[in-house]
């Protein structure tokens, strides 16, 4: 019921293509989910997964179709919906800051940043592996590369950008609206995803990946123990928060999601 608050907004941080927004609204009926992440959306693979009419219960069987109660045979003859995009980085304090600009001044500096944080967004180079550049220079996983700033005009890409949202002022309202924040394999998000939630008092949900520990090499557990493991990230993120739990998912991969309840 949560979940589905008429009224609510989930922001799914870094969330790359879009697919688990996508399955959200789509599968799962969510009424609005939001991707916040400087990659363009990329949901070619789910969406004709949709129009071949794989997510129906008729071919996903009882076993699967309990996980989609948004989904009926013949679900692919209508359209999927595609989530907005709020295409810049998770930046906790920087969105808190332009969610919560009230005066006159403050807005007008908040909208400029939203609009420096688009431009940014599109001049960033990606690999499959993620960023390959910062706007100092530096620069890794630099083979590979698979997005650049010439990209290719596709369906995909104007119906990508058609879905992003350029007004500063609705970003700021559905930044507002948020009542849950999730991040499936986030990397470097992770902690600004709990720095967002806590500070906005809403429930939070991260299945963590990548550690990062040069990059954030200030990062301690409680006894002072350097953040440079899985096992430290996870136990780092669960301490960050009283309230967090950590279960165990049944999925490949690193699986451990640390959460906490509304």
């Amino acid at each position: 019921d949560y979940l589905h608050q008429q009224d609510g907004v989930i922001i799914d941080a870094a969330g790359g293509k879009g697919e688990l927004a996508w399955e959200l609204i789509n599968l799962s009926g969510v009424k609005d989910c939001v991707v916040v992440d400087p990659r363009k959306m990329n949901l070619s693979l789910v969406q004709t997964k949709w129009k071949k009419g794989l997510f129906e219960p008729k071919r996903t069987g009882p076993v699967f179709s309990k996980w989609y109660p948004a989904c009926e045979d013949g679900c692919k003859m209508r359209q999927s919906i595609r989530p907005r995009h709020i295409r810049c980085f998770l930046d906790g304090e920087a969105c808190l800051d332009f969610m919560n600009a009230t005066s006159k001044e403050d807005i007008s500096r908040a909208n400029e940043w939203y609009q420096n944080q688009l431009f940014r967004a599109k001049e960033i180079s990606w690999t499959r592996k993620g960023l390959t550049q910062h706007e100092d220079g530096t620069s890794y996983n630099e083979e590979e590369e698979v997005t650049n700033n010439n990209e290719t005009i596709s369906l995909e890409t104007l119906e990508s950008t058609d879905s992003e949202i350029s007004s500063a002022q609705e970003a700021r309202r559905l930044l507002q609206r948020s009542h849950l924040i999730v991040g499936l394999h986030c990397d470097q998000a992770a902690g600004e995803i709990v720095d967002f939630a806590t500070a906005k008092k809403i429930p939070w949900c991260v299945v963590p990946c990548c550690t990062y520990s040069e990059m954030f090499s200030c990062r301690k557990l409680r006894d002072g123990t350097r953040v440079t493991s899985y096992e430290h990230l996870v136990q780092w993120l669960q301490e960050r928060d009283p309230r967090a739990k950590v279960a165990t998912l049944d999925m490949e991969g690193k699986n451990k999601v640390v959460y906490t309840l509304p």
